[in-house]
């Protein structure tokens, strides 16, 4: 038996700005190259993607997408190196807090049989 983990960070003001959504997106982004492909991969509005972005850099202080203009050269999207840490090491903490909650929970509850 297991329990399913989900983590979301709030601002001050008790809002939520990262939760698996937003994970979605910055890795939609990542490995397509686009914020706009993104959301639409993710059959989300691309100024929904941008306020996602937007409110999730609030938070942060620092950039985790740069963004450049379409046009001739076809503009695009890259996480930032911080951006790139911030989503590893928030998927690391999801998996270090699932095995942590997967062998409490298997101390008190028993399968059936």
């Amino acid at each position: 038996m297991r329990c399913e983990i989900r983590l979301l960070l709030y601002d001050p003001a008790g809002r939520p700005f990262m939760g698996v959504g937003t994970l979605w997106l910055l890795q939609r982004i990542d490995a397509l190259a686009s914020v706009r492909q993104a959301a639409l991969d993710m059959e989300m509005s691309y100024p929904k993607a941008l306020r996602m972005i937007q409110q999730l850099e609030n938070q942060l202080g620092q950039p985790v997408v740069v963004r450049t203009r379409g046009g001739r050269a076809h503009g695009g999207a890259v996480l930032t190196p911080f951006g790139r840490g911030f989503v590893e090491g928030y998927i690391q903490l999801i998996h270090e807090l699932q095995d942590t909650a997967d062998a409490r929970i298997s101390g008190f509850i028993r399968p059936p049989g």
